[in-house]
């Protein structure tokens, strides 16, 4: 039995299910804090600088020569620290403080490419706990690191375990619910992150000092690292690597919380080993020209997406009075495009979708490569689902993930600085998030590219029509 047929039958999002997606949804409120804390930690207060200690007028916001070594003294009006205020990053310095950001989306995207075959090869939920212990260390360290140096070399650390973490739980929260469920699981781990936005301005707006911030934040890691002791290793990664019997366990364990059973003699089906081993990487991205051309799209999206995104976050910080209530407010904008977002996935055809199937020539020649599950235009043009790539083979989402977050990243680290369901893709085979794919699967998706949809229309199987209905005359 196939496990998504498994899946059906145990029940594809029921309690057990729900409490593992809620447990590793709250993840990402914890990534929103590890991205976004420098609104807070590195935000530059206005500041008095004394050029001299005899009693002369201080410089407003300014310092001589705009150096900061110039200045005998300054003063901060403000009585939260930062690392602005402890390391007077500020005039000529203040570079410094607006690159910890910089740094961080440099770790993310150096650390893409790497991180997705890591949970491939000691699975999801190991990646996870060690992704989080390196966090930790990097916290801890930051919260007493005695220079900037030793806090950006943190920083850029911290990026690139945070990567294995965010990858992780998307993976594992879609592994562990039955196909229909995939576009919500993804769409709530998004929902997660812009809800862990207000609750660091919230955390941020109590604790006055970056230092015991970060003193929360590993606390707040040390507290969720128990949830590796409770969250099962994703079923389908198991049956990839041909641990059976873990699989069935982990199964037998979320039919109980569902409150059924298993079927009697079941005998789970796993992927067919391949017959040689094939070297896959990120340039098979590129190997087929259609491909390449969706792969640059879905590139060029996540870069532009991501530069504004970030831009407008970081700007929030200082569109209002308050920058603790405005970078609140910009995560919870985000939460009513999250509902549209679910409405429009879980309708079978959308206006705008047919529209741009019909009109854009990218429209009409989307791949229609899994016949029974229908490709949802959400998923076909909205690049927030990065999770499921549906023109790519099992393999190629693989290695496509890390590629476009890597991108993404790129696009967040250029941002200007401060003034798988109803819906899924594709079969839900255990090498979804593994790479247990065809070799030549990129080849057999071209070549299943039909040029035209032709809907209702009975199959000839070749055999030409006779020329008389062809040129419409009726013979007697």
């Amino acid at each position: 039995m196939d496990i998504d047929e498994v899946f059906s039958h145990i029940g594809e999002f029921g309690p057990a299910q729900k409490k593992y997606v809620l447990v590793i949804s709250l993840a990402q409120v914890y990534i929103a804090s590890i991205n976004l804390n420098m609104e807070f930690t590195a935000f530059a207060p206005e500041f008095e600088c004394y050029p001299s200690e005899d009693g002369s007028a201080p410089l407003l916001n300014a310092c001589p020569d705009n150096e900061a070594a110039k200045c005998a003294r300054l003063v901060y009006n403000s009585n939260y620290s930062t690392i602005v205020t402890e390391w007077n990053l500020v005039c000529d310095q203040a570079y410094r403080a607006k690159g910890c950001q910089s740094a961080f989306m440099a770790g993310l995207m150096v650390a893409a490419p790497l991180m997705g075959p890591l949970a491939d090869k000691v699975g999801r939920l190991r990646t996870i706990a060690a992704c989080l212990l390196v966090l930790l260390a990097c916290f801890g360290g930051s919260m007493a690191a005695p220079t900037f140096d030793v806090f950006l070399v943190l920083r850029f650390v911290s990026g690139s375990v945070t990567i294995g973490m965010i990858l992780s739980t998307f993976v594992l929260a879609s592994e562990v619910v039955g196909a229909s469920q995939r576009a919500f699981c993804g769409n709530l781990m998004s929902v997660m992150f812009a809800l862990g936005i207000p609750v660091l301005s919230a955390a941020a707006s109590l604790i006055h000092s970056w230092r015991h911030l970060y003193l929360l934040f590993t606390l707040f890691g040390c507290a969720y690292f128990s949830a590796y002791f409770y969250l099962p290793e994703s079923p389908r990664w198991l049956l990839l690597k041909g641990r059976e019997e873990a699989a069935l366990r982990v199964l037998q364990r979320i039919a109980r919380c569902n409150g059924t059973t298993l079927p009697a003699g079941l005998k789970l089906r796993s992927a067919a080993p391949r017959a040689a081993p094939v070297a896959e990487g990120v340039c098979s991205l590129f190997k087929y020209r259609k491909v390449a051309v969706w792969t640059l799209v879905m590139m060029f999206s996540w870069f532009t997406n991501n530069l504004c995104y970030y831009g407008l976050t970081s700007a929030s910080a200082t569109m209002g009075s308050d920058r603790f209530t405005s970078v609140a407010l910009s995560g919870l904008i985000e939460l009513p495009a999250y509902a549209i977002v679910m409405l429009v996935l879980n309708r079978q055809a959308v206006c705008g979708g047919k529209l741009l199937r019909d009109l854009h020539p990218l429209g009409r020649n989307l791949p229609h490569v899994y016949p029974k599950h229908r490709l949802r235009f959400g998923q076909r043009v909205c690049p927030h689902w990065r999770h499921r790539l549906p023109v790519h083979g099992p393999s190629e989402r693989r290695d496509g993930r890390p590629a476009l977050r890597g991108v993404r990243c790129a696009g967040g680290r250029l941002r200007p600085a401060e003034p798988d369901a109803a819906g899924d893709a594709g079969p839900p085979a255990a090498g979804d998030g593994g790479g247990a794919g065809r070799p030549d699967r990129l080849r057999d998706v071209l070549a299943a590219t039909p040029a035209r949809r032709r809907r209702g229309r009975p199959r000839t199987g070749g055999a030409r029509r006779p020329a008389a209905r062809r040129q419409g005359r009726v013979t007697g």
